[in-house]
């Protein structure tokens, strides 16, 4: 059976990890699967419901496009509730399939379909040619990484080999979505995979790396700024791991004059960066850099196997910092062996450079993980693995597992001491960064400073493009920039 017709969705998170539930991005998943569809010359609709669209909004868009199959992307946050709401779809509209990817698949495969019954299909791994032979027809689900219902069982293909050439998957444009209810800032994936042996990382992209090539990722930057927007935000798992192809993007980006936009990289090593790396990387109009630091010292780096010295972290922080990268650090709080100290060595660490942002999370044990595997024989879940996966959120002060180190008690008390920390590094890189930007007085960029680190007013001041407070302080600001240049 082939399919005509095919609806995607991305589900409503309503907090943890998303800005109150707003989606500030395109989510790139669904953009590679929709770009492919659509070039297969296959109609492709997207509902994105973290743009307030309601289950209502789902099930009129699929009556009323005559949809015939319909994807949905799946975290395990809040799965049970996104079950649900699958469950209502398939009461509205029996006789349409609906297939499930995203990460909750990979950790659970079979038992998504046996968990709910309304799941007719999953998808293992990446999904594009998965979805490609389905729209097609192949086999009657003789699909590789395809699980499926059949004679009242449930059949799990075997897995599918990862694909190596990324260059043969189009970029996404986004042309099914609604484009301008995003923020101007355009996600962009260059590689796939990672090859740390890291006790955390579920590797939902697989070992070994897979790249597109400089020409591949130049034109997509090209697409975009020819179309106005001028922001970028690398989501690699490692961007620079590529020494020699990071220096290829970054010539492309300035032979191309495109060197003007403003250029992220979400996942860098700090031993996969160099000065000749870092400067190109600056030329090219890259400004913001987030490593992955995890531990305050070498012992805990060395449970984590983090495969890297904090002096060499340390040493790349300040590189960055001295080309004037706004810089942000992640941070690890639970991990096994881990106490209290260890924490607030992390905490020294993050307050000993002037970085832009940090975040310290939770630690969570994902399935498949070697964390995972440890916690099943070393320690214990405070709560079973399908409880805390559905209600996750590393910003809250939960710890999920038990194991030598610190106690229960201990651990929310360190998660609890990170607010401190994480909000006193956010108003600093704030005042700076106004002070660079608009030109005011410290005091003034002092108080914004504080103002913006309510997380409420954060999240309305810097993510709502229409939002009426948000416009007002920042054509505040411009317009004492403005002054101010005119007193020079």
């Amino acid at each position: 059976m082939s399919y005509k017709n095919i609806l995607l969705i991305s589900p409503f998170y309503k907090k943890s990890y998303f800005y109150g539930g707003k989606s500030a991005t395109p989510p790139i998943g669904l953009g590679c699967l929709a770009e492919m569809l659509s070039e297969q010359g296959v109609p492709v609709t997207v509902v994105d419901m973290g743009l307030d669209h309601p289950l209502e909004h789902v099930l009129n868009t699929i009556k009323e496009k005559g949809i015939d199959l319909i994807g949905v992307s799946l975290i395990s946050y809040s799965y049970r509730a996104i079950y649900a709401m699958i469950d209502q779809i398939k009461k509205a509209f029996p006789g349409i399939p609906i297939i499930v990817g995203g990460p909750h698949m990979l950790s659970f495969k079979k038992k998504v379909l046996e968990d709910c019954s309304s799941i007719d299909l999953g998808a293992v791994g990446q999904g594009e040619e998965i979805l490609s032979d389905l729209v097609k027809g192949v086999g009657s689900y003789d699909i590789k990484g395809l699980i499926y219902r059949k004679d009242g069982k449930i059949i799990e293909n075997p897995p599918r080999e990862p694909l190596t050439d990324l260059n043969v998957l189009p970029f996404p444009k986004y042309r099914a979505f609604e484009i301008d209810q995003y923020s101007r800032l355009i996600p962009m994936m260059s590689s796939r995979g990672c090859p740390s042996q890291c006790i955390y990382c579920q590797k939902t992209t697989g070992e070994r790396v897979y790249y597109r090539s400089a020409d591949s990722v130049a034109s997509e930057i090209r697409y975009w700024y020819d179309r106005g927007y001028r922001q970028f935000s690398f989501n690699d798992e490692n961007f620079t791991l590529n020494g020699k192809r990071t220096h290829d993007i970054c010539e492309k980006i300035i032979a191309g004059g495109m060197n003007n936009a403003e250029f992220s990289a979400q996942g860098v090593r700090a031993d996969c960066v160099n000065e000749a790396i870092l400067k190109h990387m600056r030329e090219a109009g890259f400004v913001n850099l987030s490593f992955g630091v995890e531990a305050g010292n070498d012992r805990m780096l060395k449970v984590l196997k983090k495969g890297v010295r904090l002096e060499v972290i340390d040493r790349a922080v300040k590189m960055a910092l001295e080309m004037s990268f706004r810089v942000q650090l992640y941070f690890l709080v639970g991990s096994p062996y881990e106490t209290l100290e260890d924490v607030r060595d992390s905490f020294k660490f993050a307050l000993k450079h002037p970085v832009y942002k940090v975040i310290f999370s939770s630690l969570i044990p994902y399935p498949g993980t070697e964390l995972y595997r440890w916690v099943e024989a070393n320690g214990r879940f405070y709560r079973s693995p399908e409880d805390y996966l559905d209600a996750i959120c590393p910003c809250e002060n939960t710890p999920f597992f038990e194991g030598p180190g610190m106690t229960y008690a201990e651990k929310v008390r360190a998660l609890r001491e990170r607010h401190g920390v994480t909000r006193k590094i956010f108003v600093n890189g704030m005042k700076r960064r106004i002070e660079e930007k608009y030109n005011v007085s410290a005091n003034l960029a002092s108080a914004l400073a504080w103002f913006l680190s309510v997380k409420f007013i954060y999240n309305l001041v810097m993510f709502s493009s229409e939002n009426k407070l948000g416009s007002f302080v920042r054509g505040k600001l411009k317009k004492a920039r403005a002054g101010r240049a005119a007193n020079v």
